[in-house]
């Protein structure tokens, strides 16, 4: 063996067992052929974009030849992603992972469930024979559960508000948490709240939040106020218990602060927020329509097909998203350590427009927002028995 072929021999040894060492180091599992590895799924409690986002990153793990095809098929309950996760367990195929009906866990935003859940993961993860190779952490409860240094497994948080403003990161460029990946849009609410000011100059907004980290995390508080910074506008505040386990009262509640604020600004922000259930937003907005007051939902197109008046559409954008996300799973159960996954998602501006609800209050849409808009609803779809149960 000449003396150049015993060097590169000797490099490439070299760097394998760096690698090793970097993997024993920090415990980042990796996945043995033919030896499916095992998934959980944690999440706070249903939310109306965490059965999407499973669902779009299932389908992108499909496209990307992660696991056999699949086509999933629509949910009645849009937010029980409970259905989800059992269908997945019954027809995802692949030699990758292994998924159990007995790995979902949801907390239903109760604080005892929550602490039950929490201590039941960690104690299975931090055995340290655990089969766990990987956990999904969807949403900021979850992401802030297990988004830690509590235990070693692999983790992916996504479908998070804000991580940074939640806690889970101390800033976007916050790598101390080697087996985390941790999803970030950057600037996605200022941005939005930008487009929104440019449209309708408001003099003062308003926002209806619960007042607790969270809360104002879910309404995107600072970004609201950067942005009144930048601009000159005020801000008008309401504040209820958007957290509160009675869900009628919340979207009592939450409707008070809309109805008030409604009097008093000239355009309201909605946040990724749990009294905008879809079926009785039109019923929590009404009284915008009177007062001619626009709105401007962070969440997207079911708000605007809904009731709201504008909102970026995620509809492309969660496609997209789901095979980004499907390729950072694959690099993960394959050996990459989670931090070292690329985890910036940058969206693109596609508007949503509800022309029924411009009508309403008085805004005749221009032709260059037609132009850049990705969905047009004509009519609000109202779902008025919903409404009626509720408040019985």
């Amino acid at each position: 063996m000449s003396l150049k072929i015993k060097i590169l021999v000797g490099l490439v040894l070299l760097f394998a067992i760096t690698i090793l060492i970097a993997l024993q180091q920090y415990n980042i599992k990796v996945h043995k052929e033919h030896l499916p590895s095992r998934v959980v799924y944690y999440e706070g409690g249903p939310y109306y974009d965490y059965d999407t986002t499973l669902i779009s990153l299932f389908e992108g793990l499909s496209e990307i030849g992660f696991i056999e095809s699949i086509k999933i098929p629509d949910f009645e309950d849009k937010e029980n992603t409970k259905k989800i996760w059992d269908w997945l367990c019954d027809n995802v195929k692949g030699d990758h992972i292994t998924l159990s009906k007995n790995d979902y866990y949801s907390s239903n935003w109760e604080d005892d469930i929550r602490k039950t859940n929490k201590e039941k993961i960690n104690k299975e993860i931090q055995n340290p024979k655990t089969d766990v190779l990987l956990i999904i952490a969807m949403g900021t409860w979850a992401g802030l559960d297990l988004g830690n240094n509590s235990h070693s497994v692999n983790t992916m948080v996504i479908s998070t508000t804000d991580p940074v403003k939640a806690g889970i990161l101390k800033d976007k460029n916050d790598y101390d948490l080697r087996h985390v990946f941790v999803e970030i849009m950057p600037d996605v609410y200022y941005q939005q709240l930008t487009v929104f000011y440019s449209i309708f100059r408001f003099k003062k907004l308003g926002i209806a939040f619960a007042d607790t980290v969270d809360g104002r995390s879910y309404v995107a508080y600072s970004d609201v106020y950067k942005v009144a910074g930048e601009k000159g506008f005020e801000v008008i505040e309401c504040k209820f218990d958007d957290f509160n386990p009675d869900l009628k009262q919340r979207v009592i509640d939450g409707k008070e602060c809309i109805d008030n604020l409604s009097t008093k600004v000239d355009a309201i922000y909605l946040g990724d927020q749990s009294f905008l259930k879809y079926e009785y937003l039109p019923y929590i907005l009404d009284s915008t329509y009177a007062n001619k007051i626009p709105t401007w939902s962070h969440h997207g197109s079911e708000h605007v097909r809904h009731g709201s008046l504008m909102s970026k559409s995620y509809l492309p954008e969660f496609k997209r998203k789901g095979i980004w996300e499907a390729k950072a799973f694959d690099a993960i159960i394959h050996g990459t350590a989670p931090y070292l996954v690329s985890r910036v998602w940058k969206t693109e501006t596609e508007l949503v427009i509800n022309l029924e609800v411009a009508n309403k209050i008085g805004f005749d849409v221009p032709s260059s927002l037609i132009d850049i808009s990705d969905k047009i609803f004509k009519n609000i779809e109202r779902s008025e028995p919903s409404v009626q149960e509720l408040l019985k």
